[in-house]
């Protein structure tokens, strides 16, 4: 089946995604106040160098805890000190007179995997924090052929729009990012929108267009995802693909059973009334 996406099916597609986060963003806002001021602009554009707005809070004790918290997830799931990761045949017999060969194989991933190149341990740290405190992360995962590993970053959850399938399984990225003209021809160098052709001086190469990254399962065959890049500021499709795997991965701390929501649930989501009670106390006895 043969299947055609224009501008209009991403807009409309990312105006629904919208809508499955809007009841989450005040509550993600609040979060981010307490637990991460990084993040703290859901609502608010940030503008550089501010570091200060919606942080009206008088304890930090949630924030300092968070990356304790990030710590000691670390430890019992991705930790360092040894190969926590294994490759093994299914088949018993296979396993038993072949394994030996896989553990070479273990621990060439696990060199590659904590390299410097990957930034897997920084990816992860960010990964727990933010699923710590807002429910899920989203990770990207790029290969880089060069220095034979995967490169691992932790994205801004604000940047994000997700939805998930039929069986829970977070399968659809919607990154909505803003750049300059300069630094999106960089990216794609033969990208040029109409009212720029004819344009001879160059002060278009710091105005700021805003571009979404769509990446959805593939109506065209099973198993492959199809990425578009959409200039939503000039309303153009810049370039189309298929691709053979998802280069976003969705990481929850917790998902509501039986919901069509596919943004986790996080421990500060259970905590935010004594978090919010703490900051209270804080502020009076400073007042006092």
């Amino acid at each position: 089946m043969k299947t055609t996406r224009d501008f209009n099916y991403y807009a409309a597609r990312k105006q629904l995604l919208d809508s499955k986060r809007t009841n989450y963003i005040p509550k993600w806002d609040e979060i981010a106040v307490f637990t991460d001021p990084r993040n703290a602009y859901f609502r608010v554009k940030r503008s550089n160098g501010n570091l200060s707005q919606l942080i009206p809070k008088m304890d930090d004790t949630a924030q300092s805890m968070l990356p304790i918290y990030a710590a000691v997830l670390n430890s019992m799931l991705t930790p360092q000190a040894y190969v926590w990761h294994k490759l093994q045949f299914f088949d018993p017999n296979v396993q038993e007179q072949y394994g030996p060969m896989l553990d070479e194989e273990n621990k060439f991933i696990y060199n590659r995997r904590y390299s410097a190149y990957s930034n897997f341990p920084s990816a992860m740290n960010e990964c727990y924090m933010s699923a710590g405190a807002f429910g899920h992360a989203i990770m990207q995962l790029d290969p880089d052929y060069k220095h034979k590993c995967i490169s691992y970053q932790t994205l801004p959850i604000r940047e994000f729009y997700i939805d998930k399938d039929a069986y829970g399984f977070v399968n659809v990225f919607y990154r909505e990012v803003e750049y300059t003209m300069r630094n999106l021809l960089t990216i794609f160098p033969g990208y040029m929108p109409d009212k720029y052709k004819d344009r001879q001086d160059l002060k278009w190469l710091d105005e700021r267009i805003t571009l979404l990254h769509a990446v959805e399962p593939s109506f065209d065959e099973a198993g492959k995802y199809h990425s578009a890049y959409i200039d939503l500021t000039n309303k153009e499709i810049i370039e189309e693909s298929e691709l053979k795997y998802c280069p976003y991965l969705c990481f929850r701390s917790s998902v509501f059973p039986s919901s069509d929501d596919p943004y986790g649930f996080s421990p500060c989501m259970s905590v935010l009334p004594s978090i919010k009670a703490l900051n209270s106390l804080q502020f009076n006895f400073l007042k006092q």
